[in-house]
C-alpha cells in the first residue's frame, strides 16, 4: 500500500532488493475520484516497479514472483 499525501500526483520508481521476475497482480485506488477502484497494474522493468500515485490518494498493490 501506497498513500501519496502531497496535494499533486507523483511517480515513485520502487526497486526491490533480490527479486527476480516480480509480477504485478492486482492494483486498487481510493482518492478523492475513485473507491477502491481497479486500475492497470504498474510496469516492472526486472527489479523496478513505476508506481503512478494520484494527489492524497492510496493505492495497493499486489505483486508475485
Amino acid at each position: 500500500m501506497v498513500n501519496n499525501l502531497n496535494t499533486t500526483a507523483a511517480t515513485v520508481e520502487v526497486t526491490v532488493g533480490g527479486v527476480s521476475g516480480l509480477r504485478p497482480v492486482s492494483a486498487h485506488r481510493t482518492s478523492a475520484t475513485q473507491n477502491l477502484a481497479r486500475i492497470a497494474n504498474p510496469p516492472v522493468s526486472g527489479a523496478t516497479v513505476s508506481l503512478s500515485l494520484p494527489a492524497r490518494g492510496i493505492t495497493t498493490y499486489v505483486f508475485e514472483r
